[in-house]
């Protein structure tokens, strides 16, 4: 959403620099894969939906330089606004570091270290709102007609695009998001 990118993380970036630069990507052929961010302090829930219908406004504008799409929850790095105002608000512990390197948050970094959520919303709202975009790009007809032509030129690709399909209707992420 444009409001959450410019006023509360204060990227200064419109939509229309976002539009033109992959519009630019698309006329040589750049392959991208664009992520988004849910959660952050101050988003409500309906920019978050905002969020995730972003790639299908760059789908029907013509926009093709793009073929992976992520959605994660933000995560509160030490030394980042969204960390610093988790601690002052009570949601991240103040001595969250060493209860990492105690293994208190377990041996999995991205899939354990606490998530910001902000006023408003779950921690379960946000997940779900991840899947439905993950899935609102992965089976739109421009995903789906792209991959079929990659998969027709490449076997081996089929199979791996097939296991994660089912991933990601099964449990909201693909296979390469889980820990070995």
């Amino acid at each position: 959403d444009e409001r959450v990118r410019n006023e509360l993380i204060h990227k200064k970036l419109t939509d229309d620099t976002i539009f033109n630069t992959l519009k630019l990507l698309n006329r040589y052929n750049f392959d991208v894969e664009i992520s988004f961010v849910l959660g952050v302090h101050g988003e409500s829930l309906s920019e978050m939906e905002k969020t995730i219908r972003f790639p299908q406004r760059l789908i029907k504008s013509g926009i093709r330089s793009f073929s992976k799409v992520s959605f994660k929850p933000i995560i509160p790095m030490p030394g980042s606004r969204t960390f610093d105002i988790g601690i002052s608000e009570g949601r991240i512990d103040k001595d969250i570091i060493d209860k990492h390197i105690n293994g208190d948050y377990g041996d999995e970094f991205w899939k354990d270290w606490p998530k910001y959520v902000p006023d408003g919303v779950t921690l379960e709202q946000i997940m779900a709102l991840r899947k439905k975009g993950l899935m609102s790009y992965y089976i739109s007809p421009y995903f789906l007609r792209r991959r079929v032509i990659e998969n027709i030129q490449n076997p081996k690709r089929f199979i791996a695009d097939l296991l994660e399909f089912i991933n990601v209707i099964r449990f909201g992420r693909s296979r390469k998001s889980f820990s070995s």
